[in-house]
């Protein structure tokens, strides 16, 4: 017999994927339920349910970004700001426009632009660019050597 060659485990992996998929999963319920049959659930129970798996949600993803913080910490701080710039964009959208069914829908897609901002970050590496452009223009000495003569020759 011969020996069985197994891949390798992603020991690290393992939390990230658990706390994306728990967020991810806590969103599409939240979807479920903006879009579902008002007759489906009993309207005062409704706001409690969504906003415990709007924190789940948001639990899950700051600890996932704890948890990269750990295994990658350059990347950390771009996923943070893809996540968030993404939410700031879906959330300002959502809340600037008129003709949604309910406000549920609007939590659904706002929190959805978390998701797009790591899905443009993951795709393209926008965040990545630029976080190593202003990496690169915080720490070249010449151009901060350059900046302080400008400064002394203004005064």
């Amino acid at each position: 017999m011969s020996p069985t060659n197994h891949p390798p485990k992603a020991e690290g992996a393992s939390l990230l994927m658990s706390l994306f998929s728990t967020s991810f999963v806590a969103w599409l319920l939240i979807g479920a339920l903006a879009h579902a049959d008002r007759s489906f659930m009993d309207i005062q129970s409704l706001p409690p349910f969504v906003g415990l798996l709007s924190i789940i949600l948001v639990t899950c993803l700051i600890l996932a970004i704890v948890e990269t913080e750990g295994n990658m910490p350059r990347q950390s701080g771009v996923y943070y700001t893809a996540a968030m710039t993404g939410l700031g964009a879906s959330a300002s959208y959502c809340l600037v426009t008129t003709g949604w069914e309910s406000n549920y829908n609007r939590i659904f897609w706002a929190l959805g632009g978390i998701y797009g901002g790591l899905l443009l970050e993951t795709s393209t590496g926008l965040y990545t660019f630029f976080a190593r452009w202003l990496d690169a223009c915080v720490s070249r000495p010449e151009l901060q050597t350059e900046k302080l003569q400008i400064t002394r020759e203004r005064q």
